[in-house]
């Protein structure tokens, strides 16, 4: 079982999805077709590098996630993925603080139901995290707007 489900996210997921340009937080994917709450859609493919190489490097890099050494990866060196001009699609799914899809290592998966032309999303930031934020999803729990919406 463990090697088809390798196999399949070597392969990605054959739903369709596009690429969109938002009024107010730049371009964006979408669903072409529904998916299903725990469906598999989509692997960042990009640069991999531990903390040091990231460091040394001193490159710009649009964002970067945590991936779980205990989650996917067989070696106990803590890496973190650096989303940048090499990315795939990955890179265009946005920030919301009610997110429709989660990260987990690598692959992405729906948190819920996701219509058909719906904005597929992710909660970037995790609970602790010590930096600013200026978030425009515009959500009802949003995090980043303050006062009355």
């Amino acid at each position: 079982i463990i090697n088809v489900l390798k196999i399949k996210f070597q392969r990605g997921s054959r739903k369709m999805k596009m690429i969109f340009l938002t009024p107010n937080r730049g371009w964006s994917m979408r669903t072409v077709e529904s998916l299903v709450r725990g469906e598999y859609f989509l692997s960042f493919t990009g640069v991999l590098r531990t903390v040091r190489e990231a460091v040394e490097s001193n490159q710009d890099m649009d964002m970067n996630f945590d991936i779980s050494p205990a989650a996917h990866l067989s070696f106990f060196i803590v890496k973190l993925l650096f989303i940048d001009f090499q990315a795939n699609e990955f890179k265009y799914i946005n920030h919301s603080c009610n997110p429709r899809a989660h990260l987990h290592g690598v692959s992405s998966f729906t948190r819920q139901n996701i219509d058909a032309y719906s904005e597929i999303t992710f909660d970037y930031y995790k609970p602790g995290d010590k930096f600013r934020f200026d978030c425009m999803c515009g959500g009802y729990a949003c995090r980043g707007i303050k006062g009355v919406i």
